[in-house]
């Protein structure tokens, strides 16, 4: 078995910016250990991240779920299950879609969690036409 990653980059909110558009300063990159799999969970290693305009409003203390001085930023991800411990629903090198952080790698039990069909499409299709914007346009009918 491949050595697992002790260390994860995160994305945190570090000031919010007061009008237009988020500048460079708006996150901090921190460098976080990665705790033991409890049984049941998932490793995910992301591999592509959304930055949709409405992550601006998230940022507005006006927002009912606004983000916090802090706080992980936070947005869809795609991403690769690269380790698990006692979770029979995924299997290694499995692609995932879930809301999490903008950070290197994420823990799951899964249940947030929906298996990407690699022969469909490409994988990061997910986060657009193959993913909440075409949901969106279901519901909507």
């Amino acid at each position: 078995m491949a050595q697992l990653p002790k260390k994860n980059q995160q994305w945190i909110v570090a000031k919010k910016p007061a009008t237009g558009i988020p500048s460079k300063d708006t996150w901090e990159l921190k460098e976080v250990p990665i705790p033991d799999l409890q049984p049941g969970q998932i490793l995910i290693k992301h591999l592509y991240i959304s930055v949709d305009p409405y992550l601006r409003v998230l940022l507005m203390d006006t927002h009912p779920n606004a983000l916090k001085i802090g706080d992980l930023q936070h947005s869809g991800v795609v991403g690769e299950v690269i380790a698990k411990n006692q979770n029979d629903e995924f299997e290694i090198g499995d692609k995932v879609f879930r809301y999490d952080g903008w950070e290197r790698y994420s823990m799951s039990e899964g249940k947030d969690c929906r298996k990407i069909n690699e022969m469909l499409s490409r994988i990061s299709r997910a986060l657009g036409i193959l993913g909440m914007v075409s949901l969106f346009c279901t519901w909507t009918k």
